[in-house]
């Protein structure tokens, strides 16, 4: 995180003139000042907890909450949909939601996406015990199952 943040001042400062100082803060205070919308330029990283765009649009940018908020941006018609994309059954029809969310958080400015992480996994055939999504995926060891090495076995091979 401290490089990307250090890559992403020094791109701001060289393109835009923008001189960034970066401020690391203990999360308690990092999540007062958040909440409390104090800072001026937020760099958060966000893993998924869970397989959904809900998890992404409603979690972090729905605003018609008391506590909790994570940026001051604000849309009625985003916070609409957010709900919407929650409460629908058909998978197509949550997907078409969230997409003319995205839409409007994007063209509005409510949050610049600047990196998607990526991590790959290679189990082999006799490692036994990796909790299954219902993709029918493997789910390593990261922000949902932490406790993923407790787990696992081998199987069919000598250890």
């Amino acid at each position: 995180s401290q490089i990307m943040a250090e890559d992403i001042a020094a791109q701001l400062q060289e393109n835009l003139n923008m001189a960034v100082q970066i401020e690391v803060m203990e999360a308690l205070s990092f999540r007062a000042a958040l909440w409390e919308n104090t800072l001026q330029l937020v760099f958060i990283r966000w893993f998924l907890d869970y397989p959904d765009p809900n998890n992404v649009f409603f979690d972090i940018f729905y605003s018609r909450r008391d506590t909790g908020k994570r940026q001051a941006w604000s849309s009625d018609e985003f916070d609409d949909l957010s709900i919407l994309g929650k409460e629908q059954v058909d998978p197509e029809d949550r997907l078409a939601t969230y997409r003319a969310a995205e839409i409007l958080v994007q063209e509005d400015r409510g949050y610049i996406p600047l990196t998607y992480r990526v991590s790959y996994y290679l189990f082999k055939p006799w490692v036994k015990g990796l909790p299954i999504n219902r993709q029918g995926s493997p789910v390593p060891d990261g922000n949902i199952y932490v406790r993923m090495f407790n787990s696992l076995y081998i199987e069919g091979r000598d250890a």
